[in-house]
């Protein structure tokens, strides 16, 4: 936001000539498509934040996704996937190995929780585009890539964005009670407690529940 409270994400809606539902829509696209299709088609996943994802404008407008820096940050399914048959062992050792919806999970932190949330709070408080609308052009944005790939139908279910409730992922509760501060041989698994309700599942069309 500006010195005078206006958002930077508005200036780029207003020059961009979109409305910001037709710009929120772009910039799901250009984001998630490549996620989707890195855990769909790879069992890959690594944490979506700013320093692994970096967002490309073109005439104000999300173009395309750049990922660089993954460092330790790259998470790889534990399910027998034939694309993930001829990892190398001495690779496969130092890549954490996740569950699905441990997968899963490295989108909803590291992109909706710690990314969408706040814009979508900037956009309604703006009154750009309500909160409801937002969430669910992101589920939209899922489905039509998955009807894109009818081929992984099955990973659709096996790594299910749209499950009634999600695992509860406690940082807090990492550091205070289980893992601490102290150095260690591998990366500390955030601590699990209790669920809560998947915004998305809410968000779905009728007739896909």
């Amino acid at each position: 936001m500006d010195s005078k409270g206006k958002p930077y994400v508005e200036s780029l809606i207003e020059k961009s000539g979109l409305t910001a539902e037709a710009w929120t829509a772009q910039l799901f696209e250009v984001i998630l498509s490549p996620l989707l299709h890195f855990i769909y088609q790879y069992g890959l996943v690594f944490s979506p934040h700013g320093q692994n994802t970096i967002l490309v404008l073109k005439d104000y407008k999300p173009h395309r996704l750049a990922i660089k820096d993954f460092v330790d940050d790259v998470n790889v399914s534990d399910q027998p996937l034939p694309e993930l048959s001829s990892l190398p062992d001495d690779l496969r050792k130092v890549l954490r190995s996740e569950t699905p919806e441990g997968l899963v999970q490295f989108i909803f932190t590291g992109l909706f929780i710690c990314h969408f949330r706040y814009l979508s709070t900037l956009l309604m408080k703006r009154s750009l585009l309500d909160e409801n609308v937002f969430w669910e052009g992101v589920a939209r944005t899922i489905l039509t890539h998955q009807k894109k790939f009818p081929m992984l139908h099955d990973r659709f279910d096996t790594f299910n964005f749209f499950a009634p409730k999600l695992t509860k992922l406690c940082l807090n509760r990492n550091r205070m009670l289980q893992y601490g501060y102290s150095d260690g041989e591998d990366r500390p698994h955030a601590s699990e407690f209790g669920h809560v309700n998947n915004a998305l599942y809410e968000k779905l069309p009728a007739k896909t529940l």
